[in-house]
């Protein structure tokens, strides 16, 4: 196996040298699936923390309260797995899409070499993971919830939690984690764009277009499912 981190550091020798070998895709499903658990486990043991620090302020005896947080809490689990079993699928169908585009642009595209190669890109979010999974393990949360007994103003609690949620979330140690994860995701597309070019002998242009129609379709979709999910079609 040749040096595999080089698809981080030298994008471009590591895909020559991927093209001259033969096609093989247990390592590109390896570092896929290692991007989805290690994303599925940061996001259990932070929710676990956040979980565990509201309880700790919620008042005592309101058992609708308890049984409220603990029907979030399954759903976030729930919507935490399937954001997992999304990586392996969007792989797939997304690696299928950009050869669709590739084509529209008049590309030669190897799907499957295209697809090895973007599997190899999913190294970036796997590193993110990693250190999400550190951020998470060393992460103490340490919002406040101000406000009076819920049983007499629940909205008026409820407005509470969301602030220091938000509070949280808009803290330094956060913003550090969301630079991170849009250097690695960035990253992530500047080694797509040059694998859909070395595979479809397309331009730089083109290639940079290929993955850009891509991201919007991505981003539509994911649109029209927050749009579902709250209700509002």
């Amino acid at each position: 196996m040749f040096d595999l981190f080089g698809m981080l550091y030298a994008p471009g020798e590591f895909i020559r040298r991927c093209l001259k070998k033969p096609l093989a895709f247990k390592l590109p499903l390896v570092i896929v699936l290692v991007a989805a658990a290690a994303g599925l486990l940061s996001n259990l043991l932070a929710g676990e923390k956040w979980f565990a620090r509201l309880m700790d302020q919620m008042p005592a005896n309101v058992p609708e309260l308890e049984s409220q947080l603990k029907s979030v809490k399954v759903g976030m689990v729930l919507q935490n797995v399937f954001g997992a079993l999304e990586f392996p699928l969007m792989w797939v169908i997304g690696t299928g899409i950009l050869n669709c585009v590739a084509i529209l642009l008049e590309g030669e595209v190897d799907f499957r070499r295209l697809l090895q190669l973007t599997g190899f890109a999913h190294l970036a979010p796997a590193c993110f993971g990693l250190v999400a999974i550190l951020f998470a393990m060393t992460w103490k949360p340490q919002f406040t919830i101000n406000a009076p007994d819920p049983r007499a103003r629940p909205e008026v609690f409820s407005d509470a939690v969301n602030d220091a949620i938000r509070g949280e979330v808009h803290s330094t140690n956060f913003r550090y984690l969301a630079f991170l994860k849009w250097a690695f995701l960035a990253w992530m597309g500047v080694m797509q764009v040059m694998a859909i070019k070395a595979t479809s002998k397309l331009s730089w242009g083109k290639s940079v277009a290929c993955l850009a129609s891509f991201g919007v379709l991505y981003g539509i979709s994911q649109l029209l499912r927050s749009l579902a999910s709250a209700g509002g079609i």
